[in-house]
């Protein structure tokens, strides 16, 4: 969920290369509903915090229940404290400084992508 356009591109060319990029939603509104309508259709959700419509923290909340292997990342400029803490315990699995922080984002995607694909190289020789 970013809601500046060259931001959003940006995300999904380094995230297309880990990930299959199922949506990119600008508003709380419209990610919330999305995520309601898909609750297993997605393994990583990067969230902003401050949004043209929305909050970043109204989809924490929305997301908080979900399977282990989900995970919701806040990458924003609003990272001090308290908002940090706040979005951990709204249910973020991690917190960057979208500023401050990239190459920590996507070394942390980077390892998400690898916990998927062995997980899923293991569900594929299990089902063989």
């Amino acid at each position: 969920m970013e809601d500046h356009p060259r931001i959003q591109m940006q995300l999904t060319e380094a995230l297309g290369n880990l990930f299959d990029v199922v949506a990119v939603i600008p508003t709380a509104a419209e990610a919330v509903a999305w995520m309601a309508g898909h609750p297993g259709g997605w393994e990583l959700a990067v969230v902003d915090i401050f949004l043209k419509r929305g909050h970043g923290f109204h989809v924490l909340r929305e997301c908080a229940v979900r399977r282990p292997d989900q995970a919701v990342v806040v990458l924003s400029n609003y990272t001090r404290e308290p908002a940090r803490t706040s979005a951990l315990e709204q249910g973020a699995s991690a917190v960057f400084d979208k500023s401050l922080e990239m190459e920590e984002f996507i070394a942390y995607c980077v390892a998400r992508a690898d916990v998927h694909a062995r997980a899923q190289s293991r569900s594929e020789q299990v089902a063989a």
